[in-house]
């Protein structure tokens, strides 16, 4: 069912004369089709067919992935949420041994290593940013 998804749609997928990348400098023109991903969500692999924009000298852009908010590698979310919640209670060989017993799917240490840190990576900037006040007195018979 989950392929059947991705194959859906890849195939709506509309066509686009020019992407921008997060650089957004860049303007692709070059498409390329049936670009191939493969993710692994908690219920076996999938493939997901995209088309990829690029240029000379430019790292390609592949609109759907960003579409779906695919994570930057091939582990789904679902699966990198239960190798955190695993890897915060012990060790990786823990977290790794207990999600092949979950769900039946792998991920070698390092690779799960790698995981926990992309996702902490964002860690310390949340706590460096501004806390924001409640409003003062003008707003206090509001909900908002």
């Amino acid at each position: 069912m989950i392929q059947g998804y991705f194959d859906q749609r890849g195939a709506e997928e509309p066509i686009h004369a020019r992407v921008m990348g997060e650089d957004g400098i860049i303007v692709r023109t070059h498409r390329r089709e049936g670009g191939k991903r493969n993710l692994e969500p908690r219920f076996g692999e999938v493939a997901i067919t995209r088309r990829g924009y690029g240029g000379r000298g430019v790292k390609s852009v592949f609109p759907l992935d960003a579409k779906l908010n695919l994570p930057p590698d091939q582990y789904s979310h679902g699966r990198r949420e239960v190798l955190v919640e695993q890897i915060v209670r012990g060790s990786f060989d823990e977290a790794v041994g207990q999600l092949e017993g979950s769900d039946g799917g792998q991920i070698a240490e390092r690779q799960a290593e790698e995981v926990a840190v992309h996702l902490s990576q964002d860690f310390d900037t949340f706590y460096d940013q501004a806390r924001a006040w409640p409003q003062m007195a003008q707003d206090e018979g509001t909900l908002l």
